[in-house]
């Protein structure tokens, strides 16, 4: 199979995923209701890896979604971005008051 219909074939939404790690009610809400604001796409074969028994499993904690990924204490995704922008913009700044 070409890499195309692998792509095609990948784990893009959190029902797909729900099916390969078991995840409580709870849980699916809290990541759901943040998941969706970025992209995701597992391939079968990685997400084949995964234990589904093992909520610690490291290829599920690189590849999954998880509250705690999406936030950062109060912060969201978009407010960490927004500092690294201020900060890069800040740090360019500096570069070019010094030459």
């Amino acid at each position: 199979m070409a890499w195309q219909d692998e792509w095609k074939n990948n784990i893009t939404t959190m029902e797909e995923l729900r099916k390969v790690i078991p995840m409580t009610d709870e849980e699916y809400a809290l990541i759901g209701e943040e998941a969706g604001k970025f992209p995701m796409s597992i391939s079968r074969y990685y997400a084949s890896l995964i234990d589904p028994s093992d909520p610690d499993d490291p290829i599920r904690k690189m590849s999954a979604p998880s509250r705690s990924g999406l936030s950062l204490d109060g912060l969201n995704y978009y407010d960490c971005l927004k500092a690294i922008q201020k900060f890069n913009e800040e740090y360019f700044r500096s570069l070019l008051h010094t030459k």
